[in-house]
């Protein structure tokens, strides 16, 4: 309470006593713990704190212009921290943007040239996440066109071939009752009628055994 220096980071200074001004500072304590005062014909920005039931005083004071150099150097650091995470926000922003946009364009890609026939592509995404799942059930889908397609294509030849010998049956018997019957009428013209007869009766016979009727 004095003014004696006890404590001080220049260390001839201590047992000093501190300049009027600042002793006016002590006895005349400011309601502002931070405040700006004129010591000396400078500007100091002065704090003033009591310790020891107001017998000691922890006095600190700094230089206006070493403080506002110091606040606006961290300023610009701060701004320049700021600027340095946004744009690597905005990197790794267009970052994970692209690694999910451009599987789901290549996926899109593939499914537009399979709408237009194409089913020999796949899609060689593979990943745990969503859109890895989803190309692999893709490509398990279009599996399964193709399956389905070959089976029933192959359906479709099998019919194809049973109605062809469906055809040919109907025709074989049709040639050949015709040929019996010619073989009936040329032994008629050359006066052979019983080679006709059994020809006609053969004929008749075939054509009996041909109705599905068991009499």
């Amino acid at each position: 309470r004095s003014g004696s220096i006890l404590s001080h980071g220049d260390k001839s200074l201590l047992g000093t006593h501190v300049n009027q001004d600042c002793m006016n500072l002590i006895l005349i304590p400011s309601d502002i713990p931070f405040s700006l005062r004129n010591i000396n014909g400078q500007q100091y920005y002065i704090a003033c704190q009591t310790i020891n039931n107001d017998e000691w005083y922890l006095f600190y004071q700094v230089s206006a212009i070493d403080f506002e150099h110091d606040f606006i150097t961290l300023a610009l650091v701060f701004f320049i921290i700021t600027l340095f995470i946004l744009a690597l926000s905005l990197l790794v922003s267009v970052v994970l943007a692209k690694s999910i946009a451009d599987p789901i364009t290549h996926l899109s890609q593939t499914m537009q040239q399979v709408q237009n026939g194409n089913f020999d592509i796949r899609n060689d995404y593979h990943s745990k996440d969503e859109v890895g799942i989803l190309s692999d059930n893709f490509n398990a889908m279009i599996e399964n066109t193709n399956e389905l397609i070959q089976t029933i294509y192959q359906k479709e030849l099998l019919k194809q071939e049973a109605e062809l010998r469906f055809l040919k049956f109907q025709i074989n018997p049709h040639f050949l009752y015709n040929t019996l019957e010619t073989i009936n009428w040329i032994s008629r013209i050359h006066g052979v009628p019983e080679a006709g007869e059994i020809a006609k009766a053969l004929g008749d016979l075939m054509r009996e055994g041909l109705r599905d009727d068991d009499f």
